[in-house]
Order: C-alpha cells, then sequence, then structure tokens
C-alpha cells in the first residue's frame, strides 16, 4: 500500500511539471501574438503580458528575453525566450530540477516583395 501511494504521488508531481511546461509553451505563443499586434513593447511589457498569462498557476518564475534580429530582405524579427525552473518533489526520493526553455520568432515587419 505505502508503494502505491507513493507511485500516486509521483505520478501526480510529473502531471503537474508536465502542466506547467505546457503552460508557460501556451503563454509564450501567446505573448508573440500580443507583440504581432503591437510591434512597440518593450520587454518588461512582454515580461508583464507572460506573467499575466501564467497568474493561475501561484507563484511562477518564468524569465522572458526579448532579442531584436534581421531576417532576409532586411526583415524585422523579435526572438522571445522564456527560460523555466521547476523542480518535482516525491516524498522518499530525491528531488528532480529540470529546466525548460523554448523561443519562438515574432516577424515584426517584411518589406515589400
Amino acid at each position: 500500500m505505502p508503494v502505491l501511494i507513493l507511485f500516486i504521488l509521483a505520478t501526480y508531481g510529473l502531471g503537474l511539471a508536465a502542466h506547467h511546461v505546457s503552460s508557460v509553451s501556451y503563454a509564450l505563443e501567446d505573448t508573440a501574438r500580443t507583440l504581432l499586434l503591437n510591434p512597440t513593447l518593450t520587454q518588461s511589457d512582454l515580461q508583464t503580458v507572460l506573467n499575466s498569462k501564467l497568474a493561475p498557476l501561484g507563484k511562477t518564475t518564468v524569465s522572458l528575453t526579448k532579442t531584436l534580429a534581421k531576417g532576409v530582405a532586411d526583415s524585422d524579427i523579435a526572438v522571445l525566450t522564456v527560460t523555466y525552473n521547476f523542480s518535482i518533489k516525491v516524498p522518499f526520493v530525491a528531488t528532480y530540477n529540470g529546466s525548460y526553455s523554448r523561443s519562438t520568432n515574432v516577424f515584426l515587419t517584411v518589406p515589400p516583395a
């Protein structure tokens, strides 16, 4: 019986971590769409948007960086990268510390053909 309870707690911990990673990924995509609609947003503005999307998760620390790059034909591209550090804690088992990082590109201007 104790092994079954341990297995259930481990499954819950893994599922919660997977849910948080999925939520961070969705919040990044939603933040990228916000930048697409308003290209003048700064990195701190985007961090605020990202944090508001992740508010239902509780105290989740996710860092966002925005870098600008030039694409083909001198188009402007913003690269948004999020980093999320998490830990999976199961009683009587060592804590697993993981990190999730994902980037997405937002085309800000595309020159006419």
